[in-house]
This record gives structure tokens, C-alpha cells and sequence, in this order.
């Protein structure tokens, strides 16, 4: 009896699919169950030879399914491991078909550690009510390999999910189906009986992703007071071109919330701010910096209120001097507005700079200076310069410096100083000069930039090999604009089915109908090329109804026409 509380699972199994026989009994089978009866006792009565002697003899008389279940139960109580295994095979080779001897011994060579033997026996039983074994099979086989992320176990979760009554097990399938950037497909594994206990943050992400705003909305109406959630709401109400509603949405989460943290802040700041509600962004940008003294994106915020206060009053001052008659009323009201003196915003973020320095917060503070000392490109440039050296680390550029550096010598006409610093900073940092077989070592703005640099130098082979890693290889989901980039490469180089793949994956993701509308005309432009006139005329007729300035797309559709 050693061994019967390992085989305690593999009894609970034959009681279950006994049970399914047990509505059926002939005249015969009263005599065979009165004879494990008997055996039954002396099991009891602890006289395990002559319980095992029966059993033996039971065996020629079993005649169906249902009294081999019976033996093997048996055999199992007495711990006779290797006789249950003995008549289990010698039943597959008279029944070799039948589905509950089959889950039977798939489940005592799973309990035996046989994970290979398992494992053919256990295919035999997908998609029939023992199929949880051949997942607990595969689980075991890959629990030291952390294989359990490929597409081969998304029917293995649904499976555990539906055996187990666990929907945890949806989450895992769904995560694996969003994994190539299809939120929508992964969408079709969400609970039909949705609950608070079902993981709905995962579910409204999800949703989100897939534009579903409405129904992401109210799957977070599960996630009660959850931070993450309240900042996917007002999101969802952003997206849903619901602004003032968001701004309220806000307002009421900070006076319900004890502890509010700075995401909720800066949003319901930025949300007031949006709407011109001067008054309230006032309230709540002051809170913002009192509560985060420090924060980069709560002091940009700050200067940026700043600044348009000023620009705003300044604007009232002009309307003022055009009518002295209404010039006493209105400059009483436009006392009334609330003000940020400049010397209270750099005097903070100096402050934080001393007290908590980031590169990101040093540009904020230069750019607010220079806007308010209204200072020159050239003087600009000189700052720029001054602050490359000043932060400089064994010979390399701050990455976030420079990346500000580069972009503001492109806008400004000086391109070829841009690259210059770019290629200086690869290489220092690196030791590299050939981007595009480097392309897997590269940060992603570093990518991003060496593609372009290669597309401006012709070399559009490294900057494919660029562009494919970022959209591709990196973790994190690419930028839209990058995903256009590699699309227009693609079109470039005559890889026209891949520019279609890339161009429909992101022309329902654009931020504005102006964007939609340039998406949807490549897609025409390049079904027109591709002599897929139909297609063709239905990508530009919606690129114009999204934009009807798009010049573009209406001229080739005249010429399609």
C-alpha cells in the first residue's frame, strides 16, 4: 500500500470515468461487481495476496471497459504499480482506441516522471474531456526551459481554463496571441462571464490597443480605485475626444484619492491646461510641483503654464490699447488671472537641479531661459555646445543631450553637424562605423537616428537592417513613425508586399485623420503599381475622405480614373 498516495490522482480519475459506465450495467455485470465486491473486502481487511490472486483471475473475465477500470482501480489500492501497468497495456492492445483506458495510463506515466511516453499517449486525448493532461504533460516537459510563451500552449490555457474553472489560464493564451502586435486576436480569449477577479487591467489594455475605447472603459469599472486604471480611463476618454469629461474625471479622482501620485497630477494638469481652464491648471500645477519638487515633467509643466499666462496676458495688454474706453474694466479683469513669475520657475528648477540633477531637466531649464531671455540661434548654439562639454563622461556625449543637440541642429539648418556628433558618439562609445551590421547593439534612439543618417547617405540596406530591428527585435513597441519610415523603405526598395503588411497593421492607429489619410494613400499608391485598381480606388477614396486636401491621393486617383 506504499504507493497509494501516489497513485491517489490516478484513482480519482478512474472513479470519475467509471462513473460514466455506471447508468449502463447488463445482468453480467452484476456478478463482476460482486466479485471486486469481495475483493474489495479482503482489501480492507488488509489481505493484499489474496486480494492481488482475485484480481488475477478477475482479469480473463473483464468484458468491457468498465470492469478493466475496475481492475486497474484496484491494483492501484494495492500499490501493485506494475501489474495495473501490465493489464492497462495489455486492454490498450484489445481497445487501442478507447479514450478513458488511454487518459488512465497517460496519467500514471505523467505520475512515473515517463514524460516521453506521456507525451504520445497524451496527443491521443486533445479535444476530449482529458485533454488537461496532455497540457500538465507539456508544462512538466518545459517547467526548467521557460518555453511556455510560444504559440503551441494558447489551446493548452484555454484547455486549464476550461478544466479548472480558472480564467488566469486566458490570460496566459491571450498574452501569447497579443505577443505579435494583435491585440484584437488575443481579445477573442476573454472570459464570456466577466468578473472583478478576472484580471480586467489586462483585459482593458487589451481593448485599448485594439481602439475598442468604450469597452475598455468599462471592463476598468472592475479595477475599483486602482492607479493604473484611473490613468487607462482618462486615456480612454482622450481618445474618445471626451476632454471635458476627462478633465472632471480627474479633478474628482484627486479630491476621492488619499495618496495621489504624480501621473494623476501632471494628467488632470495637462487635461486642464488643454481646455485653457486657467484658473483650475493654476491650482493644480501649483499642488504638482509643491507635491514633486523635483519631477522634470511637473516643472516642464510649470514653466510651460508660465508661459502661457504671459503669453496670454500679453495678448489681453494689446486688446486693451486698441479700446481706452473699456481699458480700467478689462485690466481689472485681467488682474484677476492667475500669474506665475518667471524667477519662481527658474528658481525651482534650479533647485531641483542642485538637489536631484537629470539631463532631461537641464534642457527644460535652458529651453525656458531661452524662450523668456528671448536669446538668439547663434547664442543658442553656444549654450549647446558649452553643455555638450560640461557633461561629457570619458570622452562621451549624455545621450539625452545629444539627442536634443541633434535634433535642434537638423531644424536648424546644420545637418551635417548633427551627423557629425552622431558619428563621433558611435564611435567613442562603440568602436563602430559600420551601423547596419551593428544594428542588434544599438539603443533605440540610436537606431532610430543611425537609420536615418543611412537613408540620407544611400545606404538603405543597413538602415532596413536598422529599422527591421527596431520594429522587430526590441522589446518595446515601435514608434508609429518608425513603422512609416520602414514602410516608405520597403516601398523604396520594391518590397511592396511588406509595405502593405506594415502600412494595415498601423492605418487604424493613427493619431489624427491627416495621418490616416497620407496611410491609406501609400496603400492606394502601392495597389495602383500593383495593378490592383479595385483596391486601389477603394484606399484613395477613404484617403480623401479622411483629408480632402491630400493632394496627392487625389491626383492619382485621376489618373486611376
Amino acid at each position: 500500500m506504499s504507493g497509494s498516495k501516489l497513485y491517489s490522482r490516478i484513482i480519482v480519475l478512474l472513479v470519475m470515468v467509471c462513473c460514466l459506465f455506471s447508468c449502463n450495467k447488463s445482468v453480467s455485470d452484476v456478478d463482476f461487481i460482486s466479485k471486486l465486491g469481495i475483493i474489495d473486502v479482503s482489501i480492507s481487511a488488509g489481505q493484499f495476496s489474496s486480494a492481488k490472486k482475485s484480481l488475477q483471475k478477475l482479469e480473463k473475465s473483464a468484458l468491457n471497459v468498465y470492469h478493466r477500470l475496475g481492475i486497474i482501480k484496484r491494483y492501484f489500492q494495492l500499490g501493485e504499480k506494475e501489474y495495473a501497468e501490465d493489464f492497462i497495456l495489455d486492454s490498450l492492445k484489445d481497445l487501442p482506441s478507447n479514450v478513458e483506458l488511454t487518459a488512465v495510463y497517460t496519467q500514471f506515466l505523467l505520475r512515473e516522471g515517463r514524460l516521453e511516453e506521456a507525451e504520445k499517449y497524451g496527443k491521443e486525448l486533445i479535444s476530449t474531456a482529458y485533454a488537461s493532461l496532455y497540457s500538465e504533460i507539456l508544462f512538466s516537459k518545459n517547467i526548467d526551459k521557460n518555453q511556455f510563451y510560444s504559440d503551441e500552449y494558447i489551446d493548452l490555457y484555454v484547455e486549464a481554463a476550461k478544466v479548472t474553472k480558472n480564467n488566469i489560464w486566458l490570460v496566459n493564451a491571450a498574452a501569447i496571441a497579443a505577443k505579435n502586435m494583435d491585440a484584437s486576436n488575443a481579445l477573442i480569449y476573454k472570459p464570456d462571464n466577466f468578473s472583478a477577479k478576472d484580471s480586467p487591467y489586462f483585459w482593458a489594455i487589451l481593448e485599448y490597443d485594439s481602439e475598442n475605447y468604450v469597452n475598455a472603459f468599462q471592463t476598468l469599472e472592475y479595477c475599483e480605485n486602482d492607479i493604473n486604471a484611473l490613468q487607462l480611463k482618462s486615456d480612454c476618454l482622450l481618445r474618445l475626444n471626451e476632454i471635458e469629461m476627462g478633465n472632471d474625471f480627474w479633478i474628482s479622482t484627486i479630491e476621492s484619492q488619499k495618496e495621489i501620485p504624480l501621473e494623476i497630477y501632471y494628467n488632470a494638469s495637462k487635461f486642464s491646461f488643454n481646455l485653457d481652464n486657467y484658473d483650475n491648471t493654476h491650482k493644480l500645477v501649483n499642488s504638482l510641483v509643491q507635491n514633486f519638487p523635483y519631477s522634470e515633467r511637473a516643472l516642464s509643466l510649470y514653466g510651460n503654464f508660465c508661459l502661457q499666462l504671459q503669453s496670454f496676458q500679453n495678448e489681453k495688454s494689446s486688446e486693451l490699447l486698441k479700446d481706452s474706453t473699456l481699458r480700467t474694466i478689462s485690466m481689472e479683469k485681467t488682474d484677476k488671472y492667475p500669474k506665475i513669475p518667471v524667477s519662481d520657475v527658474l528658481y525651482r528648477m534650479e533647485n531641483a537641479l542642485k538637489e536631484n540633477y537629470s539631463s532631461k531637466l537641464l534642457i527644460e531649464y535652458l529651453k525656458f531661459k531661452w524662450i523668456v531671455n528671448k536669446t538668439t540661434d547663434e547664442d543658442i548654439i553656444i549654450d549647446i555646445w558649452n553643455v555638450l562639454e560640461e557633461t561629457t563622461v570619458e570622452n562621451i556625449y549624455d545621450e539625452y543631450i545629444l539627442n536634443f543637440a541633434i535634433s535642434y541642429f537638423s531644424a536648424h539648418h546644420k545637418e551635417d553637424v548633427a551627423e557629425s556628433l552622431f558619428d563621433e558618439y558611435i564611435k567613442q562609445k562603440y568602436g563602430l562605423e559600420d551601423y547596419g551590421v551593428y544594428a542588434s547593439s544599438f539603443d533605440e534612439w540610436e537606431s532610430e537616428t543611425a537609420a536615418w543618417y543611412c537613408v540620407k547617405n544611400q545606404k538603405y540596406n543597413d538602415a532596413l537592417r536598422l529599422y527591421e530591428n527596431l520594429c522587430f527585435e526590441k522589446k518595446s513597441v515601435p514608434k508609429y513613425h518608425v513603422l512609416l519610415n520602414l514602410g516608405a523603405l520597403y516601398t523604396a526598395l520594391n518590397k511592396n508586399d511588406d509595405a502593405l503588411n506594415i502600412y494595415k497593421s498601423v492605418a487604424g492607429k493613427a493619431l489624427t485623420e491627416k495621418i490616416a489619410s497620407e496611410v491609406h494613400y501609400r496603400i492606394g499608391s502601392i495597389q495602383f503599381n500593383q495593378n490592383d485598381k479595385k483596391n486601389a480606388l477603394l484606399s484613395l477614396n477613404y484617403s480623401l475622405k479622411l483629408n480632402p486636401d491630400n493632394h496627392k491621393a487625389r491626383l492619382l486617383l485621376k489618373k486611376l480614373n
